[in-house]
């Protein structure tokens, strides 16, 4: 990793310096693509991107020896690149997550929804034949009750055992 994340900066500073100059800006832009990309090829761990800011930092003090005043400021536009490369990439992954978070917070939400209607399906399946059964239950319980008092009123009247006296004419 660290070897091709050099190669990329060498390559893109020799192709800045053939084409007219080196300035900072530029350094800065060519390090910060070539961090964004090492990184997006990596997975996690910062033991990684220190790696990658190892590599970068050696690759521009070779560029820059002998350089003097010009040295320090493609240095500095080199960090600055290094910096601005790990906190955007790291930003996008962070966006990615997001998006997938509240993804799933939807699904979440949607499958709370789902829960809730199917359990106030069964409250009211519940509710729909338990008024069923009552009104069933109380259907037979009052003709039972009508059945009972009519046998007890009958009762006597088939009785006929000498010491019972029934109430009612039969």
């Amino acid at each position: 990793m660290s070897d091709s994340i050099k190669e990329k900066i060498s390559t893109d500073l020799e192709k800045a310096k053939a084409e007219g100059g080196v300035r900072t800006d530029r350094i800065k832009g060519i390090v910060r693509e070539a961090v964004m990309q090492a990184l997006g090829e990596l997975k996690e761990g910062s033991g990684e991107i220190r790696s990658i800011a190892r590599s970068v930092i050696a690759t521009i003090a070779e560029d820059v020896k002998g350089r003097g005043q010009d040295a320090t400021e493609e240095i500095k536009a080199s960090i600055e690149g290094l910096v601005e490369g790990i906190g955007t990439k790291r930003r996008e992954l962070i966006s990615q997550t997001q998006t997938e978070v509240d993804q799933l917070q939807a699904q979440i939400d949607q499958e709370e929804q789902q829960l809730q209607a199917e359990i106030e399906g069964a409250l009211s399946e519940v509710e729909t034949s338990g008024k069923q059964s009552s009104a069933d239950v109380r259907r037979r319980s009052t003709q039972r009750f009508k059945t009972s008092k009519i046998a007890r009123v009958l009762q006597p009247c088939r009785s006929n055992t000498p010491n019972s006296k029934p109430s009612l004419p039969c």
